[in-house]
């Protein structure tokens, strides 16, 4: 059952989707739009190695990010919350920028000091399906 759940959850999921990611500052919660990259089953944002959520990152690695979206039922949603690492492996960098159709928007390359991959290993997961009226909680 849980499996089930889980997979329709991911269906709702795309290569790339606005996310909205929550962090710590050591005194208040801090939300942002971000882009979530879903490849192979992994789950990775790109940012500035120089931005405010990767000291936060630093500090505290539990994080929470909020994918809305919906259809003609009406809202729903995906609650992810997990750790996020900051990703040095090199070849995971050049896989995930070749990737990102926006990456040469913002970096020349995935060894520019400013590019930062985070990848969120999620350890639970809520859904809710549009037209439903409560959530579903599950292990991821």
């Amino acid at each position: 059952m849980a499996g089930d759940i889980r997979t329709k959850a991911l269906s709702w999921l795309k290569e790339m989707q606005v996310v909205y990611l929550s962090t710590y500052d050591g005194t208040f919660p801090r939300v942002r739009p971000m882009s979530l990259m879903m490849i192979d089953s992994r789950f990775f944002i790109l940012t500035g190695s120089s931005e405010a959520k990767i000291d936060q990152i630093r500090e505290n690695g539990n994080v929470e990010v909020c994918i809305p979206f919906d259809n003609e039922k009406g809202n729903g949603y995906i609650r992810a919350k997990g750790v996020i690492f900051i990703i040095e492996d090199r070849a995971v960098k050049n896989m995930v920028a070749e990737r990102t159709p926006y990456f040469k928007q913002y970096w020349p390359g995935p060894d520019d000091p400013d590019f930062a991959l985070l990848e969120l290993e999620p350890d639970e997961i809520e859904f809710m399906s549009p037209g439903d009226n409560s959530s579903v909680h599950i292990a991821y």
